[in-house]
């Protein structure tokens, strides 16, 4: 995932670079259908656009753009998903307090939307974090 060496000596790209290329691809088209998933939800705006920017972050991956500017890219796209987690957060964690304030049965976080919302924006930042940790490695040793 991490390799330095993007071609072996026959032209071919190692294997690792190949592997990286087609979990991105397989994470593109799970984003596309997350997004589409969620157009029918009340605050669609929000994650299709969430969604979508980080299939197309993916899919620039998958093509393998190099750019240096594109970092700085990843970097306000990573920051953006960490603001709206900790919102997020805070918004389930102030409705699972009220919740559970009687004595009810506790409910698992992902039966709650707010919960898979937070989980598929964790979901999302973790993949940006990679693709950044990424391309700051890569950016070094070029």
């Amino acid at each position: 995932m991490f390799d330095h060496h993007y071609h072996d000596d026959d032209g071919k790209q190692s294997s690792s670079k190949l592997i990286w290329r087609i979990i991105n691809g397989i994470g593109c088209l799970f984003f596309l259908f997350a997004a589409f998933v969620n157009l029918n939800d009340h605050d669609w705006y929000l994650w299709v656009t969430i969604y979508v920017c980080t299939a197309c972050f993916l899919a620039i991956e998958l093509f393998d753009y190099r750019s240096s500017s594109i970092v700085i890219i990843y970097m306000n796209a990573f920051v953006f998903c960490i603001i709206i987690a900790f919102g997020c957060h805070f918004l389930f964690k102030y409705q699972y307090e009220n919740t559970n304030n009687s004595d009810s049965m506790k409910i698992h976080f992902l039966h709650d939307e707010e919960g898979r919302e937070l989980s598929g924006l964790a979901l999302a930042s973790s993949w940006l974090f990679l693709i950044l940790l990424n391309r700051l490695i890569h950016f070094n040793y070029r």
